[in-house]
């Protein structure tokens, strides 16, 4: 199964007083700790799975393989088709990635790593994703001004019991179902397409992301009737225990930095950078010196 990085580089470069919910450095609270992310990422996959892709944008392809060299087997800029949305919507670059697929694909998030390889069982599932989410409060505030303000909305989020939604965290999503994501990516870019001055009219833009991405996924499943599988099926909402770093290697095998206080958290970037430095020294120099070019 291939394992895919997808990098819209657009959302996280603006230089604007932006809120905690944009993708600014991609949700880091610095630029280095976000590329120090990354290539953790990306060398703790290939470490893993040996067949790892990314599919990005020209500022993208420079970054990651133009300067930092880091030996993804394949790399596409086919995001620079996404010039003209609004990065406020930074999930339409996964979700773009998905759509694209021609054969059974996972794709993990830069603020994942694995150190193991993912389950086999998984790995031949049709849909899987990361964990079930229940009720999380940001889905009914999000949906609340949206069914308010949008004009256009899936039939499907009308028959959602508002007392208990179900979504699906997309820190890894894929499976052998590539077509699913076809039809899944038509269906979001539909919505954007058909309501992108609504969208913009939000309180918070940022926080519909996780409605287009995760929850029109969950509902897509459940409209055709298809079964997703989890990675885990028990997971506090804090999400407190995919970034015990202190539990790696031996009693974690996954590692995820869920949501903006997480990635805003001193400590959990130091942790990311100590690992990146006892793990991959060479390239751990190799993002100080290119960030110490671009300072000077």
């Amino acid at each position: 199964m291939r394992i895919i990085h997808s990098f819209w580089s657009k959302p996280c470069a603006l230089d604007a007083n932006l809120s905690i919910d944009d993708r600014i450095n991609g949700g880091w609270s610095s630029n280095r700790y976000h590329i120090y992310s990354w290539v953790l990422s990306c060398l703790k996959a290939l470490e893993n799975h040996r067949d790892v892709e990314l599919i990005t944008d020209n500022f993208g392809k420079l970054l990651m393989i133009d300067l930092l060299k880091l030996p993804y087997k394949r790399v596409s800029t086919e995001l620079n088709n996404l010039s003209g949305y609004s990065t406020d919507l930074w999930a339409l670059g996964k979700i773009y990635s998905y759509s694209i697929q021609k054969a059974p694909f996972v794709h993990i998030d830069g603020d994942v790593y694995l150190w193991k390889s993912l389950p086999t069982n998984l790995m031949k599932k049709n849909l899987i994703s990361q964990n079930i989410e229940y009720n999380h409060t940001y889905y009914h505030e999000i949906l609340k001004e949206m069914r308010l303000k949008v004009k256009s909305l899936p039939d499907f989020l009308f028959e959602i019991d508002y007392a208990n939604i179900v979504s699906s965290n997309a820190g890894i999503i894929g499976g052998i179902d590539y077509p699913f994501f076809k039809r899944f990516g038509r269906c979001a870019f539909d919505f954007v397409d058909a309501n992108k001055t609504e969208l913009q009219s939000l309180v918070n833009p940022s926080l519909s992301n996780v409605i287009i991405e995760q929850l029109f996924f969950t509902c897509l499943a459940k409209v055709e009737k298809k079964t997703i599988s989890y990675l885990f099926n028990d997971i506090d909402p804090s999400y407190q225990q995919l970034i015990e770093f202190h539990r790696i290697p031996s009693k974690t095998t996954f590692t995820h930095v869920v949501g903006k206080n997480a990635k805003r958290s001193f400590a959990v970037a130091k942790k990311v950078e100590l690992f990146l430095q006892k793990y991959y020294p060479e390239y751990y120099k190799k993002v100080n010196k290119l960030l110490n070019e671009f300072q000077s």
